[in-house]
């Protein structure tokens, strides 16, 4: 059983509001913390937004200076709602200048799954390959999934996974890949929703194997912080 790493922070909360302000200070001290540039993963869904929007407003946060890319994508155009590229950009990017958009990395979407794979996982050496310190901002599915790596997940090779799922609206997908992920400086969980108390129990004292329960193959992580609202 993977167990959680004794220096990892759990936070609970009793309403979003409080949570999404500790999930905004959690992201915008870690980019503080360095004078340097900084690379940030980011997730998509629902949970994320409103955090993402708090922190474009946040004083002190130049987007310009911060690299972000997609930890995962819907294989969909960037301008359909279930897109994560829309989200982001809608919700951190939208009152940013063009240089500050331009630091935003993400899948150009195209029929040929493949060749769309192939591009992004290029372009996400090249920002992998500058060493700077790299955060990821995560969430996690009802089925313990995180990015889109799903139960039953089967290792490929690369960086960046195409996989499929059979519990959601859009079932191809692109990833990058979980031991990828995994060596990233700085990891924070948004967990939101009292039906994902579930999650939460199984991340702390549950039995099931990463294979399972693929976000357990964070537990490890020696700057892991993990926060929940129950609202």
């Amino acid at each position: 059983m993977d167990q959680v790493d004794q220096n990892a922070k759990i936070k609970i909360f009793e309403k979003r509001d409080e949570w999404q302000q500790e999930a905004t200070r959690e992201i915008y001290e870690w980019i503080l913390k360095y004078d340097s540039e900084v690379v940030l993963g980011l997730c998509g869904g629902s949970t994320p937004g409103p955090v993402y929007s708090q922190l474009a407003a946040s004083r002190g946060v130049n987007l310009a200076k911060l690299k972000t890319f997609l930890i995962d994508e819907r294989c969909v155009p960037a301008d359909e709602n279930t897109s994560n590229t829309k989200l982001v950009m809608h919700t951190l990017y939208e009152k940013a200048d063009l240089l500050a958009k331009n630091n935003f990395c993400f899948p150009t979407y195209n029929q040929d799954l493949e060749k769309m794979r192939v591009v992004y996982e290029s372009e996400l050496e090249q920002i992998l390959s500058m060493g700077r310190p790299l955060g990821l901002v995560v969430g996690v599915g009802t089925d313990g999934h995180f990015a889109s790596i799903f139960p039953g997940w089967k290792e490929q090779k690369g960086i960046v996974w195409l996989t499929e799922t059979t519990e959601f609206e859009v079932k191809e997908r692109l990833t990058v890949s979980p031991f990828t992920l995994a060596k990233a400086d700085k990891i924070i969980v948004l967990i939101r929703g009292q039906e994902k108390q579930v999650l939460l129990d199984e991340i702390t004292h549950g039995k099931k194997a990463a294979e399972e329960f693929p976000m357990k193959m964070l537990l490890k992580h020696p700057d892991l912080t993990i926060l929940f609202s129950r609202e």
